[in-house]
């Protein structure tokens, strides 16, 4: 009975001090890089393949961005020349956050066809205000989702591939097999 009683305790607090957090509660999972360039306000579009009826796409408002564990160095380096020719400079691969949320964005609108150079389709997301926030270590998933907080480290370690040097591939971590899968499933 005691135990129960402070099972219960523990429970109830946990929930008061996650609805406390200041971030909301929702978040998006992005790989690196574009993630740094959603919180860093220069990708004012989050491109998405969703079609109706995904839920998703009636969302409006405030999220976190989350940044996946994966990053392929192929994926690093198309983006980074995107980013560039965008007067951006992105830090080297080993020094990008991966596998914790790292920024919060409003998601304005989602639509169909836009004007902005970030914009691939066939959904964007427009974004607005978004900002980097101290990295906070979390699993990811598909789609808009509830994020929690990771026990321990987190965080990915750089890869073998993103050292000087180095010739060997990206590992990716749990969260990023369901973007495997989503890959296989569009045949990319």
């Amino acid at each position: 009975m005691i135990a129960h009683r402070i099972a219960d305790d523990l429970a109830a607090e946990a929930k008061r001090i996650e609805e406390q957090m200041p971030f909301p509660r929702l978040a998006l999972s992005v790989r690196q890089p574009w993630a740094y360039a959603l919180a860093a306000g220069w990708k004012d579009v989050e491109n998405r393949d969703w079609r109706r009826p995904n839920p998703s796409l009636n969302f409006r408002g405030e999220c976190c961005i989350h940044a996946s564990c994966g990053m392929t160095r192929s994926e690093y380096e198309d983006a980074r020349d995107f980013v560039e020719g965008r007067g951006h400079e992105l830090p080297a691969a080993r020094d990008l956050i991966r596998g914790a949320i790292i920024g919060v964005m409003t998601v304005a609108d989602i639509v169909r066809q836009s004007d902005s150079p970030w914009f691939f389709g066939p959904a964007g997301l427009v974004v607005t205000g978004a900002r980097m926030i101290e990295p906070i270590p979390a699993a990811g998933a598909l789609g808009f989702f509830e994020w929690r907080r990771a026990a321990g480290d987190y965080m990915r370690q750089p890869a073998k591939w993103m050292q000087v040097g180095s010739q060997a591939v990206n590992q990716p971590c749990q969260s990023d097999a369901l973007f495997e899968i989503a890959n296989q499933r569009r045949g990319s």
